[in-house]
């Protein structure tokens, strides 16, 4: 969002940018690039330049990155369960995820469940129109339980064990 202060024929003094900076990378890296790059072009300018990517003085959500050991599971998984077709490789996407907070402290896995039905026209997911696709809700609750078992088999956790050594209690 822009806020300026604008008349004809008047030069303004100031103005605002407000939005969001989403990342594939560590925010700490985007931000003193963008810190960097702002206030030197302002320079240039012959301007000054504040920058204050923090302004709720909050941490920005982290980037959703995941666990490649995970990642290689859930191929498989989804391969083993639903037919190797059926796993779409997708390209990194600049969503905004709270999901990000717990791939952060532990290894996470994240994944969409294809939704879309041939039969009805597209929606976004974040679109009033989108409707869900109740057909495809099993498949994904197939692939999530799987993962679940395959999970605690690895660790050897069972009803009434011991803790396993790499348990996460961080959240």
């Amino acid at each position: 969002m822009f806020e300026l202060k604008l008349r004809i024929y008047i030069v303004i003094n100031h103005w605002y940018l407000r939005g969001t900076l989403r990342a594939f990378t560590s925010f700490s890296q985007l931000e003193q690039r963008v810190k960097e790059v702002i206030t030197k072009q302002a320079t240039v300018q012959r301007c000054n330049a504040s920058v204050n990517l923090r302004p709720n003085g909050k941490e920005p959500l982290p980037p959703t990155v995941n666990d490649v050991g995970l990642y290689k599971q859930f191929k498989n998984m989804v391969g083993d369960l639903l037919g190797e077709e059926s796993f779409v490789e997708a390209s990194p996407i600049m969503g905004g995820e709270d999901f990000s907070y717990f791939a952060d402290a532990i290894p996470g896995h994240f994944a969409f469940l294809g939704m879309q039905d041939e039969s009805k026209s597209y929606a976004s997911a974040h679109s009033s129109l989108y409707r869900v696709n109740e057909d495809a809700l099993p498949y994904g609750a197939a692939v999530h339980a799987s993962m679940a078992v395959q999970y605690l088999k690895d660790k050897k956790v069972s009803k009434g064990s011991d803790t396993p050594k790499d348990f996460h209690d961080e959240l």
